[in-house]
């Protein structure tokens, strides 16, 4: 579907686009096409990455990012969006520690700290 001349110019100037009121065909649909391709959203970069996991039994992790899901197989040469691998950095676990004395021995109290849940290795 094609728009009008006076849809485009409409178009533009709500968008807060300058049109001359003298302005031709040709250049308005120049301009109002190159106006549409810059609203796109761009690809996002792509990174080779190795994931590892410090789960042995775990082979695939799922990765969400702006509404788009990635299964990635760990331990594999996998290229992904930037904000996969930002997801992958920010996922932590909670380990519990049984603190010990100065002789080793237990002493009753746990200790929950924080731990990388994946490795990224970048390729």
């Amino acid at each position: 579907m094609s728009l009008s001349r006076d849809e485009m110019i409409a178009a533009l100037k709500e968008a807060g686009q300058t049109v001359a009121g003298n302005i031709g065909d040709d250049t308005l649909k120049n301009k109002y096409n190159d106006f549409i391709a810059s609203q796109k959203p761009k690809e996002p970069k792509k990174v080779k990455v190795i994931i590892h996991s410090k789960d042995e039994k775990e082979t695939e992790v799922f990765v969400g990012v702006n509404g788009k899901g990635y299964q990635i197989k760990l331990g594999e040469e996998v290229e992904v969006p930037q904000g996969v691998i930002n997801n992958l950095k920010n996922a932590t676990e909670v380990v519990h520690i049984a603190e010990k004395d100065k002789k080793g021995e237990p002493t009753g109290k746990i200790t929950r700290k924080k731990k990388a849940r994946y490795i990224v290795e970048k390729v």
